[in-house]
């Protein structure tokens, strides 16, 4: 996922959503992209099960707020990987419905709110409770608290989402490390307990 946002990056960035569709890089990127998400709503899932019960109610609720983001947010990138380019080349009225400068469609505005803010809210409150967890790396915490955040920031500052694919990066960091520490921990072997020879006699 993380090269993934890299190669993304030269596609969308300081480009219109139509302009960026014609970069010959566009298919293969959202296409990694797309897969990309359906792994990070596999890996959150498992993430949060390794903490336990270490990682409390928020830390599964934050889990779950980031799943069901990402679900959306898949939907919204499959529509721009293989509708878009559709509509922008051959019905470009649908196209400006859609993605003009007049407000969209209700269902489709609240399905993006709730996949943008979900995602990124939901990895804020998974990176606090698993910092006071103590299950994973400070420092990983610290990154998905941080890469949540500042998704936040530049979807409220209407950045371009080449932005916002550079700062994906972040958190997804802070998951790799947490996915590397609990991983570490999970090939370390139990203590075996040698029982004492008993001296009755």
């Amino acid at each position: 996922m993380i090269a993934v946002a890299v190669v993304e990056a030269p596609v969308y960035w300081g480009a219109e959503l139509q302009q960026a569709m014609t970069h010959p890089l566009w298919l293969p990127a959202t296409t990694a992209a797309l897969a990309a998400l359906g792994l990070l709503m596999w890996a959150l899932p498992a993430l949060a099960d390794a903490q336990g019960s270490a990682l409390g109610r928020w830390g599964r609720r934050g889990a779950a707020a980031a799943v069901v983001g990402l679900f959306l947010n898949s939907g919204l990138l499959y529509t721009h990987t293989f509708v878009t380019p559709v509509l922008a080349a051959d019905h470009p009225s649908a196209y400006a419905a859609f993605y003009g400068p007049d407000i969209p469609p209700v269902g489709l505005l609240v399905a993006f709110l709730l996949g943008r803010v979900g995602q990124h809210a939901g990895l804020v409150v998974f990176g606090v409770a698993s910092w006071r967890a103590g299950t994973v790396p400070r420092a990983a915490a610290v990154l998905v608290v941080l890469g949540g955040a500042l998704g936040l920031l530049t979807f409220a500052a209407g950045l371009s989402i080449g932005v916002a694919g550079v700062v994906n990066v972040v958190p997804l960091v802070g998951l790799a490390m947490m996915a590397s520490a609990l991983r570490r921990h999970d090939e370390v072997p139990a203590a075996v307990t040698v029982p004492r020879p008993s001296t009755v006699s």
